[in-house]
């Protein structure tokens, strides 16, 4: 190679290209939300082309969707299916609601930006979120089929989990993204004592009765 002859950078296998779009697209949306986003912005910063990124993903909704709200759909999914791995008679109900409260809050701290990024699509009313909505509350009612039949295991009888489940992760997830307005460092409020003051309340609300210390 002369001086004159341009560098070339290592051709990536296809895979790798395309986990390569579906990382780069996901830091682009989190940064500056679906509506700020381009296909091209998003093909230059992962060191292709916008051909290149048409080849896996025609449209700026379908690559959103892989980057954005698949996380969020896999994280539901792994939920449901933890939880169907756990047998009623082994785990008590305050263990239970315990992991499950853990499990969401540390997933939207550590996953915020994902979120806040799907909550601005959705308020903004872009044209993918019908599709998306949908797919997303297919995953959800698995998981709400599974609380379902805890329900049933454990004689909740007068618990709507209909409504209750889907309440009760959003008020995990909401007191995640907003925790640094709500709960300002001169307060002293650390993760334990957040959560520890979450789990016991949602056993009051379930059981009816005072959770242990």
């Amino acid at each position: 190679m002369t001086a004159e002859t341009p560098s070339r950078r290592p051709r990536r296998k296809p895979g790798e290209a395309r986990e390569a779009l579906v990382a780069t697209a996901r830091d682009v949306f989190v940064d500056v939300g679906y509506q700020g986003a381009s296909l091209r912005q998003i093909a230059a910063k992962a060191g292709t082309t916008q051909a290149i990124l048409y080849r896996y993903f025609p449209s700026k909704a379908e690559l959103f969707a892989e980057s954005v709200l698949g996380p969020v759909q896999a994280f539901v999914q792994t939920l449901t299916d933890d939880w169907r791995q756990i047998p009623t008679a082994e785990v008590s109900t305050p263990d239970l609601i315990a992991g499950f409260t853990e499990s969401i809050y540390d997933f939207a701290v550590t996953h915020r930006g994902l979120i806040a990024a799907l909550l601005g699509a959705h308020a903004h009313g872009d044209g993918f979120t019908t599709d998306a909505k949908t797919s997303l509350t297919q995953t959800i009612n698995d998981l709400v089929g599974r609380g379902t039949e805890e329900a049933a295991g454990r004689g909740w009888a007068d618990i709507d989990v209909h409504v209750a489940l889907p309440a009760t992760m959003s008020l995990i997830i909401s007191t995640a993204l907003l925790n640094d307005w709500l709960f300002p460092p001169a307060l002293g409020l650390d993760r334990e004592r957040i959560l520890k003051e979450l789990i016991r309340y949602e056993i009051r609300a379930i059981t009816g009765g005072q959770p242990p210390g």
